[in-house]
């Protein structure tokens, strides 16, 4: 069967020896159990180990692993408790977590017991159970919450934290030690970017869509795997043609495309220039549009202007009409009063 992890040993250690007081015995399960692990050393003294991480060895001493990860309550901490304390609930807890009483204990331990035995008992959980059940609860969390996960690697830009200074040894020693570089490198050399089929075909069909594709993308629900899987082909086919992408490097597999890091930069490169292309026409398509409005909008302003005016117009014409009558009439009877009088 399967060997068991480190963290596995260490847990059954703190669950069943952590009282026997010996700082080899862990070293000693670990050779046993882990000597044919490449990644496992033993070291020269009896507690020390090493791990090869992907950075490098790295020595670790289990000498306080089993004390630490064992949580257990210092007996002298529950007499404490036991002494002080006039609630009943916290003496009967303190008691469950004693190790032993004068009456459950054998006569032969009783006497320890009395003269108050070193001993400890476990208080709970373990450390690493307590890690497990954590780290288990949150993975449950974020599936049941369909969460997209993203690793992040934070680096430190100098040693004092403070804002405005990078530090590029700090910074270039964080990346190689990080396996950052070695990181970079594998992925350059071979297919970081992994799309869906049915993505790549939405993504770039204005750019690699086949000669005879009038179809777009959005009426293409209707196509089975093999027709998906066929269209992808021609595209990938039409991009090492005409977008200078390598033989090696854009690869179709059966629900994914695979490309390598030029492969996809070409691709967003002429997606850009087409998208480039298509801001412009449409901006001048928007340009003829808008003036078509002004001009219709300038017409349609001048038209009821001048009826406006018009009509202001002829308002104005009837008032001095009116004022021009009046006048004549006014005229009219300051002569004839001037003619009777003569």
């Amino acid at each position: 069967g399967r060997a068991p992890g480190l963290f596995a040993l260490v847990d059954d250690e703190s669950r069943c020896r952590f009282n026997d007081r010996c700082v080899a015995a862990l070293r000693s399960r670990m050779d046993a159990s882990l000597a044919a692990s490449s990644a496992y050393k033993a070291g020269r003294e009896s507690t020390v180990f090493v791990v090869a991480h992907f950075a490098g060895d790295v020595s670790y001493d289990s000498k306080s692993f089993v004390e630490s990860n064992a949580n257990a309550a210092r007996p002298e901490i529950l007499a404490f408790f036991g002494r002080a304390t006039a609630w009943d609930f916290v003496r009967s807890v303190v008691a469950t977590r004693a190790e032993g009483t004068e009456a459950e204990a054998p006569k032969g331990m009783q006497q320890d017991l009395s003269q108050g035995s070193q001993r400890r008992r476990l208080f709970g959980r373990t450390v690493i159970q307590a890690f497990r059940t954590e780290l288990d609860a949150l993975i449950r969390s974020l599936e049941a919450e369909g969460t997209e996960c993203h690793y992040v690697r934070c680096l430190k830009p100098n040693a004092a934290l403070r804002p405005g200074v990078f530090d590029v040894d700090a910074m270039l020693r964080q990346c190689r030690y990080s396996g950052l570089l070695e990181t970079v490198h594998i992925r350059q050399h071979g297919f970081p970017h992994r799309q869906p089929i049915v993505k790549f075909l939405e993504r770039y069909a204005v750019v690699l869509w086949p000669g005879d594709g009038a179809m777009a993308a959005a009426g293409c629900g209707a196509l089975s795997d093999t027709e998906w899987r066929s269209r992808a082909s021609g595209m990938a086919e039409l991009a090492k043609k005409h977008c200078g992408v390598g033989a090696d490097e854009i690869f179709v597999g059966r629900t994914k495309v695979f490309l390598r890091a030029a492969a996809m930069a070409r691709l967003e490169a002429e997606m850009l220039e087409r998208q480039s292309a298509a801001k412009r026409l449409q901006a001048v398509a928007r340009g003829m549009r808008s003036r078509a409005r002004f001009v219709a909008v300038l017409r349609a302003t001048f038209t009821i202007q001048a009826a406006i005016r018009d009509f202001l117009t002829r308002k104005v014409m009837r008032c001095i009409r009116g004022i021009v009558r009046l006048q004549a009439m006014f005229r009219g009877a300051a002569a004839r009063r001037i003619a009777r009088a003569r």
